[in-house]
């Protein structure tokens, strides 16, 4: 209802175990909130529910923050910020992220009035994956920082090798870190028409002296002649769907922009969802479908050939190759250098994919 909300108290657990020793939770619940004056008058009048939690509990209790809800949309609704997923609060970005994604549950509803040709169902779908990509990266951060030296300068490091992977930027590792935890993760998305105030608003941030649009330029993926003697791995299933982002540059206000990129469900991959954004033709789904079977670039090619038989090959290569591309900077694949040369040429069944 209007006049519900969830309130919490984040604080130590040796803290908790102290303050706790011989008070009930629900005590110790009110006290914490009472002592912060700010909250204190907003909450005067409070009651709490018992119809919410297991038992008929009215405060409950957990550790191990980050959590992630099965479901963030459904027939008639949507889940934004923490009733969506729960980073950790030691990156202190549960009001960003709240702010994030309750305008984008907005747009999304938006967009679907305004574009009634597009499926319901995959619009709500990209807002998911939208979801997972803004979380994933910033629980990348905070289970690293968890799970392995705690130390300050490790943890900026780890953040260099995720802002800066491709290690063109002269930046430090602390400076990384402030790029990561403002939005700059794993990379800008969608600097277009605006590079010339966000650019130079990240670079204020983190104080960094080269050029970030640089990331773009240098992304360490082969030359489409060398790509196209490529052959690859599959790191992460992945597949062709819907992807929206604010349009405002596009000369859309109200609503999103809509197209087509590629999207995988590995929780560990949700971090690369947002990298690089690309638009691709969503006619060339086969052609992305065909890459799980495929092991190297010339055989993708020889596949899209006989897919698209009537399509120019020079714009077809080009097509395929845009997207071995896209999924390489993603990380969804990992490029493993050209095939060895054998020394009878192989049938043709060989080249192109089973």
């Amino acid at each position: 209802g209007r006049n519900r909300m969830t309130v919490g108290v984040v604080t130590n657990r040796h803290h908790f175990a102290d303050k706790l020793d011989g008070v009930d939770l629900e005590t110790f619940f009110w006290k914490s909130l009472r002592s912060c004056p700010e909250v204190a008058g907003l909450i005067e009048h409070a009651t709490l529910r018992d119809d919410i939690l297991p038992k008929g509990a009215r405060v409950g209790a957990c550790q191990d923050w980050s959590s992630w809800a099965r479901e963030t949309v459904g027939d008639g609704w949507a889940a934004a910020g923490d009733a969506a997923m729960f980073v950790d609060p030691i990156l202190s970005t549960g009001v960003t992220l709240a702010l994030q994604t309750g305008h984008r549950a907005a747009y999304t509803w938006l967009t679907r009035r305004a574009r009634p040709d597009l499926p319901a169902a995959s619009l709500w779908r990209a807002y998911s994956d939208y979801l997972r990509g803004e979380y994933g990266a910033f629980l990348t951060l905070a289970r690293y920082f968890y799970g392995n030296n705690k130390a300050a300068p490790s943890w900026w490091w780890t953040a260099q090798q995720l802002v800066n992977a491709s290690g063109r930027l002269r930046l430090e590792d602390r400076q990384a870190f402030t790029m990561a935890t403002a939005g700059f993760f794993p990379v800008p998305r969608a600097l277009g028409a605006g590079a010339e105030v966000v650019v130079p608003l990240i670079q204020g941030i983190s104080g960094a002296a080269d050029g970030l649009e640089a990331i773009y330029r240098d992304a360490g993926v082969p030359d489409p002649e060398d790509l196209s003697r490529e052959t690859y791995a599959l790191v992460a299933p992945f597949r062709l769907d819907l992807r929206t982002e604010p349009g405002l540059e596009r000369g859309l206000s109200g609503h999103l922009e809509v197209y087509h990129d590629l999207v995988t469900e590995t929780p560990q991959m949700s971090h690369r969802l947002a990298a690089t954004p690309a638009r691709i033709d969503p006619a060339l789904a086969p052609v992305v479908a065909a890459m799980r079977e495929c092991s190297d670039v010339a055989g993708l090619l020889a596949r899209a050939r006989a897919l698209f038989p009537a399509r120019d090959p020079a714009v077809l290569r080009g097509a395929v190759l845009g997207i071995v591309r896209v999924a390489a900077m993603k990380g969804f694949i990992r490029l493993e250098g050209p095939r060895a040369p054998a020394s009878v040429p192989p049938p043709l069944e060989a080249v192109a994919c089973a």
